[in-house]
């Protein structure tokens, strides 16, 4: 097998989508994919937020990994984020997914980038080996906050909030 690796292309929109809603389901999500090609190509290829890296068993894509950029104000410098990660079943534990997540690390470190993030859900525990195998530390005490949707519009617009403190 001759794996290989390159970033996502404006003509790799529909593949792109094809590999978050294959992580989707993978995930148990099923059918929360809400991302359209048109919204794709506008923040990873005119807006630049996010980017995509392909593995590749001669030209076919059997994996990606996409990931969005991040920032540390300690160091002053940005970083990556891992949104989403993916191999075909049919290629997992060949060392393909190790190799890519070490492009990953390559591109941040020529970049002059100071880290790579991710989460990885508690009921995953293969996720959670695999990422501690390659070096990720756990970030216990830390929290993962997320806001979006309807709460999102309620923050935004000074709807009231749930508890009795204000901000």
């Amino acid at each position: 097998m001759n794996i290989n690796f390159r970033f996502a292309t404006a003509e790799d929109t529909a593949l792109i989508l094809k590999f978050i809603r294959k992580f989707d389901q993978f995930q148990h999500n099923m059918d929360t994919v809400t991302a359209t090609e048109e919204s794709l190509k506008k923040w990873f290829f005119e807006e630049g937020k996010a980017e995509a890296l392909f593995a590749l068993d001669g030209d076919k894509e059997i994996g990606f990994v996409l990931c969005n950029h991040s920032f540390s104000a300690h160091q002053g410098k940005p970083a990556l984020f891992l949104e989403c990660f993916f191999i075909e079943e049919e290629y997992r534990g060949q060392g393909i997914g190790a190799a890519l997540i070490r492009k990953v690390a390559q591109t941040c470190i020529e970049r002059g980038w100071v880290r790579v993030e991710c989460n990885s859900p508690d009921w995953n525990a293969a996720s959670v080996k695999f990422y501690n195998h390659l070096g990720f530390e756990e970030m216990n005490g830390w929290t993962v906050y997320r806001i979006d949707g309807e709460a999102l519009d309620a923050l935004a617009n000074g709807k009231k909030l749930d508890y009795n403190e204000e901000i």
